[in-house]
C-alpha cells in the first residue's frame, strides 16, 4: 500500500512491477493499492477507482499486443464506449477489411503497406457462430480491448532502419530489450553486454559495430531529475551490446532498444541487408512517409527483375539506389515495380516484397 500518491503515481508504480496486475485508488486520502493478481470485479464505492493493467510487450517488427494475456483473445475497441464491432464510433469507422487475406502475417503486411494503419484485428475462427477469417485494417490505434475468442487485437508503428543499420522503433515511449515475450531479465540472460565508457547512444552504436557478435543494443539515460529534484531510481547512463537478437521490447522509460544488421556489398556496388528481411526505401527524414523519395525517384516501366533494376541504376549518373518490388498479384497493390533514387535514402521501411539496395559507384 502507498500512501499519500497521486494517481499518476500509482500508475506508475504498477508499471514498474513486474507482478503488478491492478491498482485500487482512494482519493479523498490519496491511497494506493497495488494488485498482483488481475481484479475480475469492481464493487460501487465512494472516492475508489479500481484498474486492471495490462502489461504491453512489442516484438522487433513494431507489433504490440494490448493485452499480457493474448492466448484468451481480444478485440479491438475504439474506447470503453464503443459497442461496435468495427471500429465504428461517433458516427465514423475508423476501419476497413483487408480482402485476399488468409493469414495473420498477411494481415501483419496489408497494415504495414498502408500508411494510415495503427492497428489490426484478425480473426480466426473455426467453427460455430461467425466462423470464418477476417483482416480488419485500423486507422486509429484502439484504447480498449474486448475479451472475444478467436479474435487478436494489435497496435502497429513502423520501426526503421538507420543509415547505419540500426533497426530503431518508432519515436515515443522508450523500450527495453527482451529475448522473447516471457523474458523476465534485464539483460536478456546475459546475453546483453556492459559496454564501458559508453555514454552516448552514438557510442553505444560504435561498440556494437566493433563487436563481430552484436545483433542489437541497448542504452538507457537516466539522469534527469525528478518533478520534485530528487534522482531517479536506478538512474545513470549504460549501454548493453546484445549478442543475440531481442525478439521483443517491453516499455522502459529511458531506454533504448535497437536491433543491428550488417549491410553486404555486392561486386557492382549495390548494398543490401544481410538479414533478408523486405525494406522499402525512405528519405532521411525519419517522418517522411512518401514512397518516391518526395517525388524524386524514378519510375523505370520496362524492368522486369531485379538484375534490370539494377542495370537501370547503372546506366543513370544520378542513381544513389533503387527500390524493387515484387508482389504476387494476388495481394493489394500486387506487381513488379523498379524506382531508381537519385537521393540516398536515410531509412528504410519493413513493406513486404520490397528491397532497398543502396548504391556507391567505383572510384
Amino acid at each position: 500500500m502507498l500512501k499519500p500518491v497521486t494517481l499518476e503515481q500509482c500508475r506508475t508504480s504498477c508499471e514498474a512491477l513486474l507482478n503488478c496486475k491492478g491498482i485500487e485508488y482512494k482519493t479523498s486520502d490519496s491511497k494506493c493499492e497495488l494488485w498482483n493478481t488481475r481484479p475480475l470485479y469492481a464493487k460501487p464505492a465512494a472516492d475508489h477507482q479500481c484498474f486492471s493493467f495490462d502489461r504491453v510487450l512489442t516484438d522487433m517488427n513494431g507489433w504490440s499486443n494490448l493485452v499480457d494475456q493474448p492466448g484468451q483473445g481480444h478485440a479491438c475497441r475504439v474506447n470503453f464506449d464503443d459497442t461496435s464491432q468495427n471500429g465504428t464510433f461517433g458516427g465514423f469507422r475508423y476501419s476497413y477489411d483487408a480482402v485476399n487475406v488468409t493469414s495473420l502475417q498477411q494481415c501483419q503486411e496489408s497494415c504495414a503497406t498502408d500508411k494510415s494503419c495503427k492497428a489490426i484485428e484478425w480473426k480466426d475462427r473455426a467453427s460455430g457462430a461467425g466462423a470464418g477469417k477476417k483482416c480488419e485494417i485500423w486507422t486509429r490505434t484502439p484504447q480498449w480491448t474486448k475479451p472475444t475468442a478467436d479474435h487478436v487485437c494489435m497496435a502497429y508503428q513502423k520501426p526503421r532502419f538507420d543509415v547505419n543499420g540500426f533497426w530503431q522503433y518508432g519515436p515515443g515511449r522508450g523500450y527495453a530489450c527482451r529475448l522473447d515475450s516471457s523474458d523476465a531479465t534485464s539483460n536478456g540472460n546475459g546475453k546483453g553486454i556492459e559496454a564501458v565508457n559508453a555514454t552516448s547512444l552514438e557510442a553505444c552504436k560504435a561498440a556494437c559495430i566493433r563487436n563481430p557478435s552484436c545483433q542489437a543494443i541497448e542504452f538507457k539515460n537516466r539522469t534527469a531529475p525528478l518533478a520534485d529534484g530528487t534522482s531517479p531510481i536506478k538512474a545513470g547512463v549504460k549501454c548493453e551490446v546484445w549478442v543475440e537478437e531481442p525478439k521483443w521490447m517491453q516499455p522502459v522509460g529511458e531506454h533504448v532498444c535497437m536491433r543491428f544488421r550488417r549491410d553486404a556489398t555486392d561486386s557492382f556496388g549495390f548494398k543490401s541487408q544481410r538479414n533478408g528481411s523486405a525494406h522499402a526505401c525512405r528519405l532521411g527524414d525519419f517522418d517522411d512517409n512518401s514512397t518516391d523519395g518526395q517525388g524524386t525517384a524514378k519510375s523505370i516501366a520496362s524492368a522486369d527483375t531485379l538484375e534490370d533494376c539494377q542495370e537501370a541504376c547503372l546506366r543513370d549518373a544520378s542513381c544513389k539506389a533503387i527500390d524493387w518490388e515484387d508482389r504476387p498479384l494476388t495481394q493489394p497493390e500486387g506487381g513488379k515495380k523498379c524506382e531508381v533514387w537519385t537521393q540516398m535514402p536515410g531509412y528504410t521501411d519493413w513493406v513486404g516484397d520490397h528491397l532497398c539496395m543502396t548504391y556507391a559507384a567505383s572510384e
